[in-house]
């Protein structure tokens, strides 16, 4: 499945956990964005990984920072993840219709994130997201293969349709900041 990956990150060139779920295959898709006086210091930490320099224009907005992204993946799918996950799990139910929680692998992360892809690119969806688990509780489960329906910023993919974040939202969870998002897009 042809996709990218993009970390943006700031100031943790020496500790981007989020790799450790990565195989190969999925380290040779990734782009760490970061800003331009960094760039160095995140190439000398993670070699093999490609390292592009944000704008002076998105540097300290992750509104802008995500515009950016978009803009540079264009018409390819994409996931989008923060640099410091640390527990991915993947939620599947018993005979009985008990959740059960599995830690991901590298291996199964890579096929989470083409099941993630593979729904974004439908033309009534445009972008799937995981929420963050501790409030997972919180939000009606849709699809098994992610804690929640509703998108949340920390693990998105992308259709590679333009979403523009909105640059003025203040401050804001995840989770609230990506259904004002997508509230905004009307999708």
């Amino acid at each position: 499945m042809n996709y990218k990956i993009a970390i943006p990150s700031y100031k943790r060139a020496d500790r981007i956990i989020t790799l450790n779920y990565f195989n190969d295959s999925l380290k040779e898709k990734t782009t760490l964005y970061v800003n331009h006086d960094e760039v160095d210091i995140y190439k000398k930490h993670n070699p093999g990984i490609n390292v592009v320099a944000l704008s002076s224009q998105s540097t300290g907005n992750i509104a802008k920072i995500r515009n950016e992204i978009q803009e540079l993946h264009g018409e390819t799918p994409y996931i989008c993840c923060d640099d410091d996950l640390e527990l991915l799990f993947e939620k599947s139910f018993n005979e009985k219709g008990k959740v059960i929680w599995t830690k991901l692998t590298p291996e199964t992360t890579e096929k989470m994130f083409e099941k993630m892809i593979a729904e974004a690119i439908k033309p009534e969806v445009g972008i799937v997201g995981i929420s963050p688990r501790v409030r997972a509780w919180l939000y009606p489960v849709k699809l098994p293969y992610i804690d929640a329906g509703n998108p949340a910023v920390c693990v998105t993919a992308h259709s590679g349709k333009y979403a523009e974040y909105d640059e003025d939202l203040k401050l804001m969870e995840d989770l609230e900041y990506s259904m004002a998002l997508v509230s905004k897009n009307k999708r």
